[in-house]
């Protein structure tokens, strides 16, 4: 009796001491956690760019157009925390303050960037001019070159067009090449972009609201071109790429413009896949690896020549002026590829390093990568939405934190054997390859619905080819130009060209058992992975690894809480999925070949058939229940099923104005509003006739 009695006053001790013993322990982490956080004081600017990220994603995140409050609230937020930074000597709460003031400057950024119109409705066929401000070329199946240019200051027969800039596929004669510049008059047909075809998928009418692009069509008349000013660089770029479609086989010549000018969009469809799937689109976009290259071979080309020049080395460091005339090759190859994200923080790297160089100081490069990405964000904050963008500088920053310990190791022996040097140096680009791949697979399987751990292989080889061979070899045959052995040269580019397109190829076909589905999750999932992946990179000490497994326990989450739509729905036709037998049923193929490819493609179904051949009454219930859901929810574009209802797929910043028209755009809409004061005088004019005639016919009486 006396232990019942006792019992519950026991039991309430033993608690106590358990809580006791465990906030001990949770104030005792607290103050390790601190402490750490102190010691890494100099990494915190490296999270600048992600806070500004936040801030651009935060604005177009909203589903409707931020109010007065709205800025009210973001523009307290930053002058309280610009006021508390210059009186806070707390380095916690000054790192609050510093996330608070890039959230509102990223926020304020976006949220001033000119709004732009997009077409919202089929135009023409009607008769344009506009000048011609960008160019690139798309092929056929047939592998037939086209051109596809950007237009802008459009005008109609009627009087000026309403849109800023258009892009158009030209497909009919032409009365002489086009080059940016150029001013065109033809006949076309304008379209204008679609919505995403699955909620979280690409969506060109938000991208393409960012660029400044209205729509896109195609000339169905010749097309007439008037010469107008052409910048030098643009007209050696089109020149090179002419080029390479001229001297080098089909594909070969698309890969080669892609390596060098930055043109891939004559690439076949099947190549593309072949290299997206293997893992190797990186090195189809010119990048820092590219760039790097050139700099690389320009620096020992120029050291070799300058050190024949007597006496020079007593006047001036030949290192530093080798790397000055590098940095100008690269600058020009930057100018020729088109100047893309990812050239353009290579290109500010490269500059700072050979700047410190100079300057006999070595720069701290993870600290320039972040500077870097916060301008371009600052500069251009659309920049942010771009897979390229993304995936270049988390590639990059993965490069910079593979342990210093095995860089020193692998220059450290200078006077050693050639052969020992190459090894090494093939050694840390392998390893720096497997690291960058790795630390990209979670925007590879958020994107491209797929986990490509073949990547992790072919990049090996990939990577290796194309710096030892294919880019030296390409460099050779642009010097060719200036000789009569042109042909030769490129017919060895070519050689190495196919040997990389055979490296992608094998990898798809031998290594497909490497490839997983990743069905589609949650962006935020996405967004909890990424801050993941910024904690490992930006961190030194030992919990920089709590980045590794917050990441796997969000990539278990997304598998969990990802979801499969079992009803997709266009204005045209829909189509339901059949899992046990991964077949995506279409009430009609007769239009949309390439939206009913691409829902194959994200929800990994391998059979497409029409709806007429059904036999499976389960399989057309479903589509009644579509067209029933359809007309309840007319803007949905997805259904998928939980439990006994349906949950509908809705965009939610269908009030944003790359969703809806602020005004409603057409070729007459310009010359309307010209006309408006006239027809109002013509009809007053009209009202005083008619007065006139009655009293005439009054006084008359």
């Amino acid at each position: 009796m006396l232990f019942v009695r006792h019992f519950p006053y026991r039991v309430f001790a033993h608690v106590k001491i358990f809580f006791i013993y465990v906030s001990k322990k949770f104030r005792k982490f607290l103050v390790s956690l601190h402490l750490k956080f102190i010691q890494e004081q100099e990494r915190h600017i490296l999270w600048m760019p992600f806070g500004i990220a936040m801030g651009i994603y935060g604005y177009t995140s909203l589903t409707y157009e931020p109010k007065i409050k709205t800025y009210c609230l973001i523009f307290i937020g930053l002058f309280g925390s610009v006021f508390k930074l210059l009186r806070e000597d707390r380095i916690v709460l000054r790192a609050l303050y510093w996330a608070v003031l890039c959230f509102s400057v990223g926020f304020l950024r976006i949220s001033v960037y000119p709004r732009n119109t997009l077409l919202k409705k089929e135009l023409g066929p009607f008769w344009i001019k506009g000048k011609v401000v960008s160019m690139d070329h798309t092929a056929s199946n047939s592998g037939k070159i086209y051109p596809r240019v950007w237009i802008k200051e459009l005008q109609s027969s009627k009087g000026g067009l309403s849109l800023p800039c258009i892009r158009l596929g030209i497909r009919t004669l032409c009365e002489k090449n086009i080059t940016p510049g150029d001013w065109i008059k033809a006949k076309v047909k304008l379209i204008p972009w679609a919505k995403p075809l699955v909620p979280g998928g690409y969506d060109a009418q938000f991208h393409q609201f960012f660029q400044g692009v209205s729509g896109y069509g195609f000339s169905i008349s010749p097309v007439q071109v008037v010469s107008g000013k052409r910048g030098f660089l643009t007209r050696f770029r089109h020149y090179l790429t002419k080029t390479f479609h001229e001297k080098l086989p089909y594909p070969l010549g698309a890969v080669g413009s892609a390596l060098v000018t930055g043109d891939k969009t004559a690439l076949p469809l099947k190549l593309r896949d072949d290299f997206s799937i293997s893992g190797l689109s990186h090195i189809l976009a010119i990048s820092g690896l590219h760039l790097s290259i050139v700099a690389a071979i320009c620096f020992f080309i120029f050291k070799w020549l300058l050190q024949g020049i007597p006496k020079l080395g007593l006047i001036i460091s030949l290192q530093s002026l080798a790397g000055i005339c590098s940095l100008i090759a690269g600058g020009m190859y930057a100018c020729i590829s088109g100047a893309g994200y990812p050239v353009q923080r290579s290109f500010i790297l490269m500059a700072g390093t050979l700047t410190g160089m100079f300057l006999n100081r070595w720069p701290s490069s993870i600290r320039m990568l972040s500077l870097c990405g916060s301008g371009i964000l600052l500069t251009e904050p659309h920049a942010c939405f771009s897979l390229s963008f993304q995936l270049s500088f988390i590639a990059t920053a993965s490069l910079m934190t593979v342990p210093g310990e095995f860089l020193r190791n692998a220059f450290s022996e200078k006077r050693s054997p050639v052969w020992r040097r190459w090894k090494k140096n093939f050694l840390m680009m392998n390893v720096t390859t497997i690291a960058a791949t790795c630390s990209t697979l979670p925007w590879i399987a958020f994107y491209f619905h797929q986990y490509s751990f073949q990547s992790i292989i072919s990049n090996i080889f990939a990577v290796s080819w194309t710096s030892f061979c294919v880019m030296p070899v390409g460099l050779i045959a642009l010097l060719s130009l200036l000789t009569p052995y042109s042909k030769e040269a490129f017919f060895l580019w070519g050689l190495t060209l196919k040997g990389l397109v055979n490296i992608a190829q094998s990898s798809t076909h031998y290594l497909n058992f490497l490839l997983f589905y990743c069905p589609m999750y949650s962006q935020w999932i996405f967004f909890a992975q990424v801050f993941c992946v910024f904690w490992w990179l930006v961190w030194k000490k030992n919990w920089r690894w709590w980045g590794i497994g917050g990441l796997g326990v969000f990539t278990g989450i997304a598998r969990y809480w990802a979801f499969i739509p079992k009803i997709l729905v266009t204005q045209e036709y829909m189509g339901v999925v059949q899992e046990e037998t991964s077949t995506l049923w279409i009430s009609q193929t007769r239009k949309g070949r390439y939206v009913i490819s691409q829902w194959a493609r994200i929800l990994n179904l391998s059979h497409t058939c029409k709806e007429k051949d059904l036999q499976n009454p389960s399989i057309k219930e479903l589509f009644e229940t579509g067209r029933r859901l359809k007309i309840q929810y007319p803007n949905a574009i997805t259904f998928y099923q939980k439990g006994n209802g349906w949950i509908p797929g809705i965009l939610s910043d269908e009030k944003r104005p790359w969703r809806f028209p602020s005004k409603e755009c057409s070729h007459t809409s310009v010359v309307k509003k010209k006309h408006r004061f006239d027809l109002r005088n013509i009809r007053k004019g009209a009202k005083k006739i008619k007065s006139l005639k009655k009293k005439s016919l009054w006084f008359k009486s």
